[in-house]
């Protein structure tokens, strides 16, 4: 019996299986790429027991050097200490319902912030009295955010809804912070740094913002934008470094290495700020786009294994709510 070595290059999703020849892929499930091969995607183990409730958000925070979670629903909010033990951290301010896709947050001074629409701004970290999450302190009045991210000393909130209106290409920043502290003000002074702008030249909402070095990029739908800390009466400086792509959603950019990884709408691709490199080509990034449901788009997230170094594009394919 004679046997013949294949040669597998990859999953074709675009020809006809039976014109695609003994070297491709036709369809894969549970498989995961590596060099020169595919191998069987591992399974499951369960390391943090169960959850107090449904969690919709997942946020790492180092606290004092050891790894603490974050988790959320929405309605509540709870930490996972080191010891694996699960705490609820939900304060009465928490009163609407969240969204599913709602949240979003980081990591400022080694204090976790947490925010949605809904609900005042929230922060967290471990010795806080009472033991729950408090709201942030200094926000302007009726003021919400549909995005906030730390950069440096600041909080900066995006996609502002306030009493006047929804301003989805509004961008406020708070007072800077003093080490190990939240901001005291979000109200624009002349004896602090908080302040606002718009970026109004491009259409589109802003729906999400990363930092990358001494820079935050700004994401909306089509088009990028670098905030970069100047002082003086302005405190940040705003130009746009690429106008005909931007993000898919929220939580589809990550930081590795000196670049942002971006879903985008309609590519996948990175960038430093300066370079753009789309990382599929027509075909794949035809099938792979082609593929998402277009009613549950928004839960697609984009996330960094480091261990392995991957990235992986998450999205719920047609029929599908969550990524799968």
């Amino acid at each position: 019996m004679m046997y013949q070595r294949l040669t597998l290059l990859g999953v074709n999703l675009d020809v006809d299986p039976i014109e695609a020849g003994d070297s491709w892929w036709n369809e894969a499930a549970n498989m995961v790429p590596r060099v020169g091969k595919m191998q069987r995607a591992q399974g499951y183990q369960e390391i943090y027991q169960t959850p107090l409730f449904g969690p919709t958000f997942l946020m790492a925070t180092p606290q004092l050097g050891a790894p603490w979670w974050i988790y959320a629903g929405t309605s509540k909010l709870a930490v996972i200490d080191p010891a694996f033990n699960h705490a609820d951290i939900t304060p009465p301010e928490l009163a609407q319902p969240v969204s599913e896709n709602g949240w979003s947050g980081g990591n400022l001074n080694g204090i976790a912030v947490v925010n949605a629409v809904e609900n005042p701004a929230l922060y967290w970290y471990n010795g806080i009295p009472g033991g729950l999450a408090e709201p942030l302190p200094g926000l302007r009045d009726g003021t919400r955010y549909r995005i906030m991210r730390p950069f440096k000393y600041h909080l900066i909130g995006l996609n502002v809804v306030d009493p006047t209106g929804d301003y989805p290409d509004g961008v406020h920043w708070s007072d800077a912070a003093d080490p190990g502290q939240v901001p005291a003000s979000w109200v624009p002074t002349a004896e602090n740094e908080a302040g606002d702008n718009f970026l109004a030249d491009e259409q589109g909402q802003i729906l999400d913002g990363l930092a990358l070095r001494d820079a935050f990029y700004i994401y909306k739908q089509d088009s990028i934008y670098e905030m970069v800390y100047i002082g003086g009466n302005s405190v940040f400086g705003f130009r746009k470094v690429f106008g005909t792509t931007g993000v898919l959603t929220r939580n589809c950019v990550v930081r590795v290495k000196g670049t942002h990884m971006v879903l985008g709408n309609g590519d996948i691709y990175q960038h430093d700020g300066q370079n753009l490199t789309s990382l599929v080509d027509g075909r794949i990034r035809d099938a792979f786009f082609s593929t998402i449901d277009d009613a549950s788009f928004t839960n697609s997230f984009v996330v960094y294994n480091e261990p392995t170094e991957e990235v992986w594009f998450c999205v719920p394919t047609a029929g599908q709510t969550r990524p799968n």
